[in-house]
Order: C-alpha cells, then sequence, then structure tokens
C-alpha cells in the first residue's frame, strides 16, 4: 500500500494478488483512513493480549516452524529418490531417463 503520484496529485493505492496477478486498488480518502484506523486497532489488541494467549500463540508459530522444516525435509528426500531412481526434470514434470 502507499501513495503514489499521477501528475500534480496523490492517490493511495493498495495491491492484492488475485489468482497470479496484481491488481492496484484505489482508495479513497475515507477508505484509507478507516484502513488506517482499523491497523491501529489491531495493534491495541495485540497489546492486550494475555501471557497464556502470548504463549499459546509462541507454541503455535514453534510447531510451524517444525512443520516447516519437515516439509522442507520431505522434499528433499522425495527430490533425492527421483533422482536415484534415474528420473529427470523436463519443462518442471519428471519423466524418467532413456536407456
Amino acid at each position: 500500500m502507499g501513495w503514489e503520484r499521477r501528475g500534480n496529485q496523490l492517490y493511495y493505492y493498495r495491491k492484492r494478488r488475485i489468482g497470479g496477478r496484481v491488481v492496484s486498488e484505489y482508495l479513497t480518502l475515507e477508505a484509507a483512513t478507516e484502513l488506517l484506523v482499523q491497523g491501529q486497532d489491531d495493534d491495541r489488541q495485540e497489546c492486550e493480549l494475555s501471557q497464556a494467549e502470548r504463549r499459546e500463540r509462541r507454541k503455535a508459530e514453534a510447531i510451524e516452524g517444525e512443520l516447516a522444516r519437515l516439509t522442507d525435509l520431505a522434499d528433499a528426500l522425495t527430490l533425492a529418490v527421483l533422482i536415484a531412481g534415474g528420473c529427470h526434470t523436463h519443462k518442471r514434470q519428471w519423466r524418467h531417463k532413456r536407456g
């Protein structure tokens, strides 16, 4: 999100990804102000979290980190097995090598 200069005027645009494309949305001054206020409210709510909620959030983040590490390990293992089995990639597809 940010301000963009078009000619001599400033406009507030928000970039969003829809499907595989990035789309720019023009936001009126009222909508931009509302987003700013909403962001401040979110920050305020974040500060008001209890210690138990923070602990739970840290646990969830640790679990997500472990899951990401295991996913990377599984991807590496799969790649090693395919290569050891005589496969290669061609146009992003795995194929057996000839002869």
